[in-house]
C-alpha cells in the first residue's frame, strides 16, 4: 500500500521522503498529521518492529518454544507449558493495520514448525499466529528461524525481516 501526495491534479507515490536540515538532506523514518486531537502515522504505511529474538524453554514434561503475532498488533513468547500467556514482547505492528501484513516463518537449520505453518508460505495476520517447537520425550529440539513481513498475499512489497533466532524446547 504506497504512500501518495496529490501534486496539482496527479497524485505521486512517494519512496523515500528526505527534508532539508541546513544545507543537508536527511531521510525521514516516519511522518504523522494530526486528526483532531490524535496523532496518526501516514509514512510509512506500516511500521513494523517485531521482537522475534527466540526462546530457550525446559520442562519436565512435554514443552514448548514459540511466537505468537497477535492481530492486535502485539507479540508474545509461548510459555514452556504451550500457554500464549508466555512473555510479553511488545507490539510488532507500531503502524497499520494486521490484515494488510502476512508474514511468512522461514529456517536457516533445516528446522521446522510443529505448529502446523509451512515454511516459506505467507499467513495474513488478520487472526493471530502462532510458530513452535514441541518436544515430547526426553530430548531437544532446536530451529533457527527468522520471518519476514510483506504487505500483499502475492508479490508486494517486504517490509521487514527478522534476524536469525534460536528455539529450543527441551525435556531433561
Amino acid at each position: 500500500m504506497p504512500t501518495e501526495v496529490k501534486i496539482g491534479s496527479a497524485w505521486e507515490t512517494l519512496d523515500d521522503i528526505e527534508v532539508k536540515i541546513g544545507s543537508a538532506w536527511k531521510s525521514v523514518d516516519q511522518v504523522q498529521v494530526k486528526v483532531g486531537s490524535a496523532w496518526e502515522t501516514v509514512y510509512p504505511d506500516f511500521l513494523i518492529t517485531p521482537t522475534a529474538d527466540g526462546d530457550v524453554n525446559s520442562r519436565a514434561t512435554a514443552c514448548y518454544a514459540g511466537i505468537t503475532f497477535y492481530a492486535n498488533g502485539d507479540e508474545y513468547e509461548m510459555a514452556s507449558d504451550g500457554t500464549l500467556a508466555g512473555t510479553d514482547m511488545g507490539p510488532w505492528l507500531d503502524a497499520g493495520s494486521a490484515s494488510d501484513v502476512w508474514v511468512v516463518p522461514y529456517s536457516s537449520s533445516g528446522g521446522w514448525w510443529d505448529s502446523g505453518q509451512t515454511v516459506g508460505v505467507r499467513y495474513n495476520l488478520i487472526t493471530n499466529r502462532t510458530f513452535y517447537m514441541f518436544q515430547s520425550g526426553t530430548g531437544s529440539k532446536s530451529g533457527v528461524t527468522y520471518f519476514q513481513f510483506w504487505d500483499a498475499a502475492v508479490g508486494g512489497n517486504l517490509l521487514l525481516t527478522t534476524a536469525n533466532a534460536t528455539w529450543t524446547a527441551t525435556v531433561p
